[in-house]
C-alpha cells in the first residue's frame, strides 16, 4: 500500500484509490506520459489500457465470473488480425506463444468469445475437436 501510494504520486501526481467490498479493487490514476512503454519499438499504450488487461472485465454468464485478457493491446490486435481466416486454438496458442493450454483458453480465448471480438465455428459444439476461431 505505501508503496502504491509512493510511486503513483510519482508517476501521476494522483492518489491510488482502494476499494473494499468482495474483490478488492485499486484504482490507479495515470497520465497518458506514465502509460509509456520504454524500449526498442514500443509506442505509447493506447486508449487508457494499462497492465496488459485489454477490455476491461466481461461476465462468464456461465460461470458468474469476470474475464479480462491477459494479453497487451498490440498482441490482442495481432491475434484477431491473425483470425481473418478461421484457426484452431493450437493455432492461436502458438501465435502467442503461450504453453500452457488452460492458461490460453481461461485467460485469453475465453474473454475475447465473452466479449465477442472472437466467434466459434461452431457455436451448437463448443468442445469440438474441429472447433475454429474466427474474427468476431
Amino acid at each position: 500500500m505505501r508503496n502504491s501510494y509512493k510511486y503513483t504520486k510519482l508517476y501521476s501526481g494522483a492518489e491510488p484509490e482502494f476499494i473494499e467490498g468482495d474483490v478488492f479493487e485499486i484504482i490507479i490514476p495515470l497520465t497518458t506520459g506514465a502509460m509509456t512503454k520504454v524500449g526498442p519499438g514500443t509506442s505509447p499504450v493506447e486508449g487508457g489500457e494499462v497492465g496488459g488487461e485489454v477490455g476491461g472485465e466481461v461476465k462468464d454468464e456461465s460461470k458468474n465470473v469476470a474475464l479480462s485478457v491477459k494479453l497487451d493491446i498490440a498482441k490482442v490486435n495481432a491475434l484477431l488480425e491473425f483470425c481473418q481466416e478461421a484457426k484452431s486454438r493450437t493455432e492461436l496458442q502458438e501465435f502467442c506463444k503461450i504453453r500452457s493450454q488452460d492458461y490460453f483458453r481461461r485467460n485469453v480465448l475465453l474473454p475475447l468469445i465473452a466479449s465477442g471480438r472472437l466467434k466459434r465455428t461452431i457455436p451448437d459444439k463448443p468442445n469440438s475437436s474441429k472447433q475454429k476461431y474466427i474474427r468476431g
